[in-house]
């Protein structure tokens, strides 16, 4: 049961993350249309340019955990599976 909590902790941690990426995206969608219609020299397009920067660097930080929490839930899926083929039940 631990090899099965471990897992499922990973794919909680992992779920929750691609949330967290999904609303930057849709964050940057809305900075985006912001930005067309601001002049560049109002304070509100320096802030949104910011933020929008910020957030750039913020979703290369989640991509790489995003991955790293796929590659570890894969090895926890292989080896919960394998403890589970080599199970016998006496």
């Amino acid at each position: 049961m631990t090899l099965r909590g471990k897992m499922a902790a990973t794919q909680r941690e992992l779920q929750q993350q691609e949330r967290q990426l999904n609303v930057i995206t849709q964050d940057q969608d809305r900075l985006r249309k912001n930005l067309k219609e601001m002049p560049p020299e109002a304070a509100a397009y320096k802030r949104y340019l910011k933020k929008f920067d910020d957030q750039e660097t913020e979703i290369e930080r989640l991509q790489k955990l995003i991955k790293e929490l796929q590659d570890s839930e894969h090895a926890e899926r292989k080896a919960f599976e394998s403890y589970l083929a080599n199970l016998s039940v006496e």
